[in-house]
């Protein structure tokens, strides 16, 4: 009697992580995309010059190639903070928005999927 509840949660779980696969791989292209993108507008791009300041530079670090630009917006993902972009906002008001909208898309819309896909399989059995 106290092993059936067990198996059936343990069963449960292992479903819900077969739909979660198919979330995280979504995930892990969407930051792959962005990052591209980051690297060549903002790591290799002329936004921050040679001659900006240190926090800039610092930016500029984050996004210097593909997988440390994955890195960086999985930290922005997983900190619920973009406070450490301020100086690039400040320097480019117009990447404000896009880095909004990224954040609304990775942190709340995947999340709430990875959430239901969970969810629908524990309820399911």
């Amino acid at each position: 009697k106290i092993v059936r509840p067990l198996y059936e949660l343990a069963q449960s779980i292992t479903e819900a992580l077969q739909g979660m696969f198919w979330v995280l791989v979504f995930m892990i292209m969407t930051l792959y995309s962005v990052a591209i993108l980051c690297t060549r507008v903002i790591g290799h791009g002329n936004i921050i010059g040679e001659d900006a300041d240190e926090d800039l530079q610092k930016i500029k670090e984050m996004f210097s190639s593909v997988s440390t630009s994955m890195f960086t917006l999985f930290g922005t993902v997983s900190s619920w903070s973009l406070m450490k972009f301020v100086p690039l906002f400040e320097e480019m008001p117009m990447l404000r928005p896009l880095f909004v909208v990224f954040y609304i898309y990775s942190a709340w819309a995947l999340l709430a999927v990875m959430t239901g896909v969970v969810s629908e399989n524990i309820i399911a059995i």
